[in-house]
């Protein structure tokens, strides 16, 4: 018989070999093959391994072509013969599941990190999750542990992520039955002081929370605060109640002006200045010399002038700090004068002046009584001197 063989031939043949291993049958035998002849893991000279099995099935099948399944899938040591798939179209079935990805990109232009899917830690009281994991730096960039809640993690179609919700309505959206937070922690693993906050709210108020510091709550704002109760302008301009601040700091009630700090550090204020002056707060306490206060207050310069960053036609009378400090020694700088300070030493030259006035007055009193007593004398005197020289000389008569 002529042993060539037609393209034909040859082409069914091959196609029968390539779909060889979808026939074999559970008897591990080759489709085909005979009593006694040999096979690749029998065969005369043949070894095997401890990984070697004689069982076809179990031998590794390279396909060099595309592949098609027209059902269901099942890769791993326990699936079984007559798997029941249900609705799954691929299933992994062992006691350690994991899908690889093995980058041979030899080209150092080209990415070749090595990726892995895996279900489950393989050690003993491991975690039961779901992993996504860096192999060639042997990192676990994502996780998801059994039994997280429903939508932990939920990613809109329009790119907005939910925490604990599937339909956020911002880009981020957290939903929590008590107290939703965010939790900002620098660990110190880079060198830098551990420090922690929480972002916080709930029906009480929007907090944040120095959990580092005996979780101390430095800021917080309670439900229905009103619209620009604390604003920020682009100059840093600071406006409370008002967002068209005046200057460095502007408070502001309804339509009224509460305080505005200028930028030149002048204040005004749509009320009463009040100073702390409890007796309870105060300590040290000593007489004040009124008199030494008064010959002190004569020689402090009291001059008219105006602020550098005031316009020319602004005048304003009063001493300058230099001068009330060196002269009176109040308060804890020669740059500020406090208006405590002008009050005491004012009030103090009044008290001296009221002693003054009582002291004149008396001594005026004393004055006057003796100018009294003088003045009687004197018209006695004058009616005696006038009775004197009304009576008749004795020789003329």
């Amino acid at each position: 018989m002529n042993r060539s063989r037609t393209p034909f031939v040859t082409l069914l043949l091959g196609l029968l070999l390539a779909a060889a291993p979808a026939f074999a049958q559970d008897n591990g035998r080759d489709p085909g093959a005979q009593p006694g002849a040999p096979t690749p893991d029998n065969g005369p000279g043949a070894t095997e391994d401890s990984g070697s099995r004689s069982d076809v099935s179990t031998r590794d099948q390279v396909v060099n072509d595309d592949q098609i399944v027209v059902g269901s899938s099942c890769v791993g040591l326990d699936c079984v013969n007559g798997e029941s798939f249900g609705f799954d179209t691929v299933r992994l079935k062992e006691n350690n599941t994991r899908i690889r990805f093995f980058d041979t990109s030899s080209s150092a232009s080209f990415p070749s990190t090595d990726w892995q899917l895996t279900a489950n830690e393989s050690s003993n009281g491991g975690l039961n999750m779901f992993a996504i994991e860096d192999l060639t730096s042997a990192r676990r960039p994502f996780l998801i542990e059994a039994s997280a809640p429903n939508n932990s993690f939920w990613l809109d179609d329009s790119g907005r992520i939910g925490f604990g919700t599937a339909a956020p309505v911002v880009e981020l959206h957290s939903v929590n039955g008590d107290s939703p937070t965010l939790r900002l922690e620098q660990n110190g693993a880079s060198g830098w002081t551990p420090q922690t906050w929480d972002m916080v709210g709930n029906e009480t108020n929007f907090f944040i929370r120095d959990v580092t510091n005996s979780s101390q709550l430095p800021f917080r704002i309670r439900p229905g605060a009103d619209t620009n109760a604390l604003y920020i302008d682009g100059d840093n301009d600071i406006g409370m109640g008002t967002n068209s601040p005046a200057g460095p700091l502007h408070v502001k009630r309804g339509s009224s002006d509460v305080m505005i700090v200028d930028a030149n550090g002048n204040m005004t204020i749509g009320g009463i200045l009040i100073e702390a002056s409890n007796r309870e707060l105060k300590t040290d306490f000593r007489p004040v010399n009124g008199e030494s206060v008064l010959r002190k207050l004569d020689e402090l310069p009291v001059l008219s002038w105006r602020f550098k960053t005031e316009a020319p036609g602004t005048r304003h009378y009063g001493p300058v700090a230099q001068d009330f400090y060196r002269i009176f020694g109040l308060g804890s700088s020669d740059e500020h004068v406090s208006p405590l300070d002008v009050n005491g030493v004012a009030l103090a030259g009044v008290q001296a002046l009221r002693d003054q006035n009582v002291s004149q007055s008396r001594r005026i009193a004393e004055l006057e009584a003796e100018n009294e007593q003088l003045e009687a004398r004197l018209a006695r005197l004058e009616a005696l001197v006038s009775g004197l020289t009304a009576q008749p000389e004795a020789g003329n008569e």
